[in-house]
């Protein structure tokens, strides 16, 4: 039986280190981590809760089981990030509750306010994760029709980003399943980005995003330069002047489209990033749970930028 001590006595947290940062991801993570929650009182996080998820980011971190992750929470405990480990029947509790979605979206906004700095390009696409493992690699797609190795859409779940160019955080983050269109989501992301308080001026999207309303959409809220890809037959549009001056510049000034469009790779870099991190398939077995899996993927994605800064 492990011998324990009082919480005080083992709170040793290391400092986070700056230098060979890959090296030292997982070293800056639990420090990071560990700051991070400690900006917010018991009336915004109930204790428990807040104990509840930093186990929770422990072990999806590298995406652990519980058994495997058990031991990453007595470690964490012995340096005072984290009060206990919790139990599996907390484990399922908070991973199948809708409140636990609900929090893990508002901290994702929050980890990334840091970042806000003047005019700022937000980035948006999605990613799909199989619900079984060894789908699809990292750079397969899913398969419309039946194909080896590849799931369908309805086997998978969709996490929607919108991300800071410059930093690489997720400023937004919200699920799906596998079948939605990315379009329906455009106007949540920008919209709850810009209202977070980032001064963005670009916003950045592939044709899977393209919508006159889109283009009228970000000329209302002040974004000066929108670039959303076309599609080989999109066409002038009548009465939408954000989208016929997009489309002038597309098709007249074809270099100047496409040198602000090649930023997007930048949100490419940031899923690999996720995928490779903290793997391409989902553990959990029903839609909140799955949900909530993926979240957790994106703010462990945030922490560790932060480790980083």
């Amino acid at each position: 039986m492990i011998q324990q001590t009082p919480l005080l006595e083992r709170k040793i947290i290391v400092p986070i280190i700056k230098d060979e940062a890959l090296e030292l991801e997982k070293y800056n993570y639990s420090s990071t981590l560990a700051n991070f929650f400690d900006k917010f009182s018991d009336e915004q996080i109930r204790p428990h809760y807040k104990n509840a998820l930093k186990c929770l980011l422990l072990m999806a971190y590298p995406s652990n089981s519980y058994r495997k992750g058990y031991s990453e929470m007595l470690f964490a405990q012995r340096q005072g990030i984290i009060s206990h480990p919790i139990k599996r029947s907390a484990v399922c509790k908070y991973m199948n509750s809708i409140e636990t979605y609900k929090l893990l979206g508002l901290l994702i906004q929050e980890s990334a306010r840091q970042f806000i700095r003047s005019n700022q390009t937000l980035i948006l696409d999605s990613t799909w994760m199989g619900l079984k493992m060894y789908v699809g690699g990292f750079t397969n797609k899913p398969a419309s029709k039946r194909h080896s190795g590849i799931p369908s859409l309805r086997k998978t779940r969709k996490l929607h980003i919108g991300i800071i160019r410059d930093s690489k955080v997720i400023a937004y983050a919200r699920t799906s399943q596998g079948t939605e269109h990315d379009a329906k989501f455009f106007e949540e992301i920008v919209t709850a980005v810009k209202f977070n308080g980032f001064d963005l001026n670009t916003v950045l999207a592939d044709a899977g995003y393209l919508s006159k309303r889109h283009y009228e959409l970000t000329e209302e809220l002040g974004i000066q330069n929108a670039f959303i890809n076309f599609r080989s037959n999109s066409k002038f549009g009548g009465g939408s002047k954000a989208w016929n001056t997009a489309f002038n510049l597309y098709k007249k000034n074809h270099e100047r489209f496409r040198d602000a469009y090649r930023y997007r790779w930048g949100v490419e870099g940031v899923i690999s990033t996720i995928k490779r991190r903290s793997m391409n398939w989902l553990r959990t077995r029903n839609d909140v749970a799955r949900d909530n899996e993926l979240m957790l993927k994106a703010l462990i994605h945030n922490l560790v930028i932060i480790g980083k800064s």
